[in-house]
């Protein structure tokens, strides 16, 4: 019994930490920074084109994609450059102001092994800068832009908006 319940144990502990072995400083689960857009589109389906700038970005329903375990909404934003991969967005579903800033904790203490240490230079706003590399987790509580009228009280309004780029050549 005991052998059953060790080996149980140490499954649970594998498949736990393999959810974490998919990201990748450049890049992050199956989406890597310097891929062609014709790569992904051999798995995914790009729509909603959104010319900005030097960058185009589209839209696409991954989901596979993983972010530490937690929860994304679909669908997620990938901006390309020269047809190179060079940004990643996402958003979670909506959840209560206290569940978010504990996610984002949760999140500033598991990333740095990826992609650096996290610190606040804006209030409710992680970010990570390395070299050509910029990480952001940021706490969006829509509240801030609703007018009182329209905030109902047993309603969640915040989310963590997540934004990864990398400059490319």
């Amino acid at each position: 019994m005991m052998k059953i319940f060790f080996l149980t144990i140490c499954i649970f502990c594998f498949t736990a930490t393999t959810a974490f072995a998919g990201f990748h400083e450049n890049g992050i689960g199956e989406f890597y920074f310097g891929e062609t857009k014709e790569k992904i589109q051999q798995q995914y389906i790009l729509f909603d084109e959104q010319p900005k700038e030097d960058k185009i970005y589209y839209s696409i329903i991954a989901p596979s994609f993983d972010f530490y375990g937690i929860d994304i909404e679909q669908p997620i934003s990938l901006g390309f450059k020269n047809n190179l991969l060079v940004t990643i967005h996402f958003r979670t579903p909506y959840a209560s102001l206290e569940d978010i800033k504990s996610l984002q904790q949760k999140l500033m203490q598991v990333t740095p092994k990826n992609f650096g240490k996290l610190e606040f230079l804006l209030p409710g706003e992680a970010v990570s800068v390395q070299e050509d590399r910029l990480l952001s987790i940021s706490c969006i509580d829509m509240r801030d832009f609703l007018p009182p009228l329209f905030i109902l009280e047993n309603k969640n309004y915040t989310y963590l908006s997540v934004y990864m780029t990398k400059d490319a050549a």
